[in-house]
């Protein structure tokens, strides 16, 4: 095939054009699903969205595939939190997305929740 349609045979007629192979519905259902889990799968976990209102949202990313949306439907964005600058909003996300402090009888910073016998001495 030269890549249109029809191929032109030596003879300088048409040949008709070749049946397309069978698909079916379930190989359709999964190669969208597959590229929209792929699109999900790329898009940031989190996104801050400027209001109208001039308030700031933070949303976390779901995935509810239908067959009828396309991949980039497959990708619903949820509010986590509404706020009233884009400062206060991007500390909601750093303080989502960053990692569990721990702190030790002295308030400082640990790599590891204090044992059960260091936090009943906390508390005495």
């Amino acid at each position: 095939m030269t890549g249109r349609e029809e191929e032109v045979r030596d003879d300088g007629l048409a040949s008709p054009e070749q049946p397309k192979p069978y698909v079916s519905p379930r190989d359709i259902f999964e190669r969208e699903y597959r590229a929209a889990l792929g699109y999900f799968e790329i898009v940031p976990p989190f996104c801050i969205r400027a209001e109208d209102d001039g308030s700031y949202t933070l949303h976390r990313k779901s995935f509810h595939f239908t067959a009828h949306g396309g991949a980039a439907a497959a990708t619903c964005w949820m509010l986590v939190s509404r706020h009233p600058d884009l400062e206060e909003a991007e500390r909601r996300l750093r303080h989502v997305c960053g990692p569990k402090l721990y702190y030790d009888g002295r308030g400082r910073i640990t790599g590891a929740p204090p044992s059960f016998e260091e936090w009943r001495e906390m508390l005495r």
